[in-house]
């Protein structure tokens, strides 16, 4: 019998002396954090809700009530083209702690596969997306704001190019609400769902690879409900230019200036 889901709560010499400074000089490689979500600014616990999906049907009486996914999407930025690992927490804290229907994650651990996908036609919407990376984790620590950090298969993208990660959870029982939504500063149209349909005693038939196969296809979040709590970490693909240290610099233009000092009193 078919059920409908939907989402619930919601310088010569001078020169050449600076050039080795620069080539001794050590180099750092900042990071890129991708996220929708204020939490660690302005965002309170009043503004984070946790989500699950429950279903219309009033006559369904099973425990389990499908698969989802939660997804957000992002465009490339200079210096993050290289995509690392994903980031995201469980449940919400505050009133909520206790009431999401995972504080028995320990003993009953709760499976979730994380995804990187591309966005081919470019246009910001996962329609077409595209798997470029998946790993595998559990849920941990919900209802505290714990971030859960997952390695990926380093995967580099096109500076300005979009792309999407999402969060599969399969088998949710009733009563369950597994991600986190902060509904401060919501920025439409970049936050998804989609919803695969089974009970009991069926299998998970969520379609990873064609996302619009499913039971509810790729679906934007209402305007002005919020953004998920689910993260993309990146690094720049290529090493940024070396720049010396001032301390370095400073010893070395000391050193220049001896030289310089020494072939004038000589002439």
């Amino acid at each position: 019998m078919a059920r409908w889901f939907n989402l619930s709560s919601l310088v010569f010499q001078l020169a050449a002396i600076g050039v080795l400074g620069i080539a001794m000089a050590p180099s750092s490689q900042a990071a890129v954090t991708y996220k929708l979500d204020d939490i660690g600014g302005e965002t309170l616990l009043e503004d984070l809700y946790p989500l699950g999906i429950v279903p219309n049907n009033a006559n369904y009486d099973g425990k389990i009530v499908g698969d989802w996914m939660w997804m957000n999407s992002y465009q490339v930025e200079q210096g993050g083209d290289l995509l690392k690992s994903i980031s995201l927490t469980w449940g919400a804290p505050g009133l909520w702690a206790g009431y999401t229907g995972l504080s028995d994650w320990q003993t009953r651990p709760y499976p979730i596969s994380l995804f990187l996908y591309s966005d081919p036609n470019n246009d910001g919407r996962p329609d077409d997306a595209q798997i470029l990376a998946q790993a595998e984790t559990t849920i941990t620590n919900p209802d505290s704001l714990t971030f859960t950090t997952v390695d990926i298969q380093p995967t580099q993208l096109d500076v300005g190019s979009h792309f999407f990660v999402g969060a599969l959870f399969r088998n949710q029982l009733r009563g369950q609400l597994p991600a986190t939504i902060d509904t401060l500063n919501s920025v439409d149209n970049r936050s998804w769902y989609v919803i695969a349909n089974h009970g009991d005693e069926q299998p998970s038939n969520f379609d990873a690879v064609n996302l619009t196969k499913n039971y509810v296809p790729p679906t934007a979040l209402t305007p002005g409900s919020g953004n998920w709590v689910l993260r993309v970490n990146g690094t720049a693909s290529q090493p940024p230019r070396k720049i010396p240290e001032s301390g370095a610099g400073l010893a070395l233009l000391g050193v220049g200036a001896w030289l310089i000092g020494r072939t004038i009193c000589h002439r």
